[in-house]
């Protein structure tokens, strides 16, 4: 069975439309859900990430990446001499054509075409992509270990750091924080273990008292 990852986020379902036409039209399965961010309510009660997600068997990232691809270099028929690419040296648009995280598909599609006429070699396919793993805020990190001491709240929270990943654009999935990151919430993880415990087992204490007592 094919397994389903995340291809793309958007904040209203109107703003999926485009993909979803394409993958109808092309025959791909997709499916939407609504994520829910476990952690931005903990700390502002509201959450501003686009959270409608669009996802595709994993194998089939490669097509609709070229089939995109394809669609917006269609539209784009002239280069804008305004645009900010246009100073980039050639390496540095060979750059933003690899990097898949950074630039939008219209930036990527735009340099191979400033390539193309400046008549340098556009790589055919990105080079491995190279995703730099976030690294939690130290607002993230503070509150985290005030929350470990809390007990329940450290321990929902370490659990989504350490279980939060990321989709690139080729299908691979990769941890989304860095080592540091995770090396804070295992320490959160533990904290909050250990309070969690001696919260649930302190009632216990006094009855082993009195048993040994009768004893």
């Amino acid at each position: 069975m094919s397994q389903y990852l995340t291809y793309s986020r958007f904040f209203t379902l109107a703003e999926a439309d485009s993909l979803l036409q394409l993958l109808n039209n092309e025959q791909i399965p997709f499916l939407i859900e609504e994520e829910v961010n476990q952690l931005d309510p903990i700390y502002i009660g509201a959450n501003l990430d686009p959270m409608i997600v669009v996802k595709i068997p994993q194998e089939s990232f490669q097509k609709v990446n070229e089939l995109l691809e394809n669609e917006t270099s269609t539209h784009l028929k002239e280069l804008d001499p305004t645009h900010y690419l246009n100073d980039f040296t050639s390496p540095e648009l060979i750059a933003v054509i690899n990097n898949t995280e950074e630039w939008s598909l219209y930036d990527r599609v735009f340099a191979k075409k400033l390539l193309t006429e400046r008549q340098v070699s556009v790589p055919s396919n990105p080079t491995t992509e190279s995703y730099i793993p976030e690294k939690l805020k130290t607002i993230w990190i503070v509150l985290g270990y005030f929350f470990s001491f809390l007990g329940f709240m450290g321990l929902l929270m370490s659990l989504v750091i350490l279980n939060s990943n990321k989709t690139l654009h080729n299908g691979e999935k990769v941890k989304m924080y860095d080592k540091e990151s995770i090396r804070h919430a295992y320490t959160m993880l533990i904290i909050s273990l250990v309070i969690f415990t001696i919260v649930v087992s302190k009632p216990v204490f006094p009855l082993l008292e009195l048993y040994f007592f009768l004893n």
